[in-house]
């Protein structure tokens, strides 16, 4: 028990020690909201599609792409989505319903479950995190829609809505543009691979050791 809560610390303390490291920085004033908004903005349109570009790019489709995990991921996240509006009928008002339950149920797969992956994996935490990225952030988008549409008037539901948010999200068009060359075996000349590292270098590399537990 001990060895397992040691290498949970182990993985997940370098992730939100960087967290932490942002507040002191903020809060000493070496960084601003501005520098803030504009990292963020550079790690979701460019960095991290670029990250899971890469990573299923070098994945092998038939050993690392575990369909059956990603649906039983989908599953399950649909329902706890089910299980918190249904906990949200009796325990919150009818105007907040909405916000309380796509808030609720969304959890931050990205940053910090992408990171987790590749501090524990490596590269196949990477392709497989970034497939059940991509997917789950589909589920979010058409979950969210729905139940803020039964809420909120001023919310739209509509089909191409959904379809145009999903089509312009950067992470999935990284992961959606780099399945089929990752099934067609293609590669990249070296120095543009190399490049696309370049990034991405903050990514703790995984503990060997972990990889057997």
């Amino acid at each position: 028990m001990v060895d397992i809560l040691l290498g949970a610390l182990e993985v997940s303390l370098p992730i939100f020690s960087m967290v932490f490291v942002g507040m002191l920085f903020k809060r000493l004033g070496w960084i601003d909201q501005g520098f803030v908004n504009t990292a963020s903005s550079l790690v979701f349109r460019a960095t991290m599609p670029t990250l899971l570009f890469l990573s299923i790019l070098r994945a092998d489709p038939k050993t690392d792409f575990n369909l059956g995990l990603i649906a039983f991921y989908l599953g399950v996240s649909t329902l706890s989505f089910t299980l918190i509006w249904l906990w949200s009928l009796k325990r919150c008002p009818k105007a907040d319903r909405g916000v309380y339950v796509q808030g609720a149920f969304r959890g931050n797969c990205g940053i910090v479950g992408l990171a987790l992956s590749a501090n524990m994996y490596g590269e196949l935490g990477l392709s497989l995190g970034g497939l059940m990225a991509g997917a789950i952030i589909v589920l979010n988008l058409v979950l969210s829609a729905v139940v803020l549409a039964v809420y909120s008037p001023v919310v739209s539901s509509h089909p191409s809505v959904i379809l145009k948010d999903v089509a312009t999200n950067p992470l999935i068009l990284g992961i959606v543009s780099a399945l089929p060359l990752s099934y067609l075996s293609a590669t990249l000349p070296e120095w543009l691979m190399t490049s696309g590292d370049l990034p991405c270098l903050a990514v703790p590399a995984p503990r060997a050791d972990l990889h057997r537990r």
